[in-house]
C-alpha cells in the first residue's frame, strides 16, 4: 500500500513538471506574438505570461522535496493545479484584449513606422509605394495610422517627412511616371480623382488643405461606385519641391 502511495506521489510530481514545461512553451509563443507580431510591442507585459510556468515548476520542486521527507499530500498537487489554472485564465483572456487594442489604436509615433508597414493589416497594394523605412536624411517626420475606425470600418495611413533635394527629386521622377493624375487639391478635376482639401490633414493639421506648392500624385484610386468617393480605396502622394517635403497617404473606407 505504501509503495502504491509513493508511486502516485511521484506521478503527481511528474505531472506538475510536465505542466510547467507546457506552460513555458506556451509562454514562448505568446511572448513572440506580443513582441514580434503586434505594432505596439509588450516586452515587459509579455514576461508576466511566464509566471504560470515558473509557478508550476516551483510547486513541482517543492513537492519533490516534500516527497523525499514522506510528508507529501496529493491534496497539495490538486490545489496547486487548480490555483495555477485559475491564475492563468485571466492572463489568457488578456491576449485577445491586447490584439483588439492593437487593431483599434491610432499610431503617431514615428519610431513605429517600420513595424506599421511590416505588420499592419493594411491592403498591400495601397501602401506598395510607401518607403519600407524612412530615408536616412529624413527630418520633421510625421506618422498617422488608424487601423480600424470602430463603427465605420475605415483604415487610414499617412507618413510625411522632409529630405534632401536629391531624395525628393528621386520621388518626383518616380511618381511622375506612375501617377494616373497630377495636380493640386484646388484643381477643378481633383475631386473626380478622390483628391479633396484636407485629405492630408492628419499630418499637417489643416482641414483647409495643402498649400499651393504641393503637387498631388494619384497612385491608385477606386471609388465605391463611379463618382462616389464617400467609400473606396485611394493612394496619394503630395510633394513640395519648395519645401523638399513629401507626404504619403492611403485609405480604404
Amino acid at each position: 500500500m505504501k509503495v502504491k502511495k509513493v508511486f502516485f506521489k511521484y506521478h503527481a510530481v511528474t505531472f506538475l513538471a510536465i505542466i510547467a514545461v507546457a506552460f513555458f512553451e506556451i509562454f514562448l509563443v505568446i511572448y513572440w506574438f506580443l513582441t514580434q507580431r503586434v505594432i505596439h510591442p509588450y516586452y515587459y507585459l509579455g514576461l508576466l505570461f511566464a509566471v504560470p510556468s515558473f509557478y508550476f515548476a516551483a510547486i513541482a520542486y517543492w513537492s519533490k522535496r516534500r516527497l523525499q521527507k514522506e510528508s507529501y499530500s496529493m491534496l497539495t498537487a490538486t490545489s496547486a493545479i487548480i490555483f495555477g489554472f485559475a491564475f492563468s485564465l485571466p492572463m489568457l483572456i488578456a491576449i485577445p484584449c491586447v490584439a483588439v487594442h492593437d487593431e483599434v489604436s491610432v499610431v503617431t509615433d514615428v519610431e513605429s513606422y517600420e513595424r506599421v508597414i511590416k505588420l499592419s493589416c493594411f491592403q498591400h497594394d495601397l501602401i506598395a509605394d510607401f518607403p519600407d523605412k524612412l530615408p536616412k536624411d529624413a527630418t520633421d517626420a510625421k506618422l498617422y495610422y488608424s487601423p480600424f475606425a470602430i463603427g465605420q470600418g475605415g483604415q487610414e495611413i499617412a507618413v510625411g517627412f522632409r529630405a534632401s533635394t536629391d531624395t525628393i527629386n528621386g520621388y518626383l521622377n518616380r511618381f511622375s511616371k506612375e501617377a494616373s493624375w497630377i495636380g493640386t487639391e484646388s484643381d477643378a478635376e481633383a475631386t473626380r480623382h478622390g483628391v479633396y482639401p484636407g485629405t492630408f490633414s492628419c499630418l499637417d493639421g489643416s482641414a483647409s488643405g495643402l498649400s499651393e506648392d504641393f503637387k498631388v500624385y494619384v497612385i491608385s484610386g477606386k471609388p465605391y461606385k463611379s463618382g462616389d468617393w464617400n467609400h473606396g480605396e485611394n493612394s496619394l502622394v503630395a510633394i513640395s519641391e519648395e519645401k523638399n517635403e513629401i507626404l504619403f497617404w492611403a485609405s480604404k473606407w
